[in-house]
């Protein structure tokens, strides 16, 4: 489960990297995507960690989704304040 954030942020990966944008299809496919509503907005102004906006935005819809959803992220600033706030954040890369 992710934010439609995920949708954005993958065709902006696969045009960066001149990849096919219908290979975002069958990742997206396995992925619930949740709309980023008012209420997920309103959760993100609230996070007082200096963090860029679509960070805050992810984080927000994280915080809506699940209490046991937990962060996939290798951005450390982002998995940081995923820790203060008492997010489960895993780094794919570094374990």
């Amino acid at each position: 489960m992710s934010s439609t954030l995920l949708r954005t942020e993958t065709i902006r990966a696969l045009r960066r990297e001149g990849l096919p944008l219908a290979s975002a299809g069958p990742l997206l496919d396995r992925v619930t995507l949740l709309l980023i509503t008012e209420p997920i907005s309103r959760v993100a102004d609230m996070i007082p960690q200096p963090i860029k906006t679509l960070d805050a935005l992810h984080l927000a819809a994280l915080i809506q989704m699940v209490p046991t959803a937990s962060l996939i992220s290798q951005d450390q600033r982002q998995l940081g304040v995923a820790a203060e706030l008492a997010i489960a954040a895993h780094d794919p890369i570094m374990g």
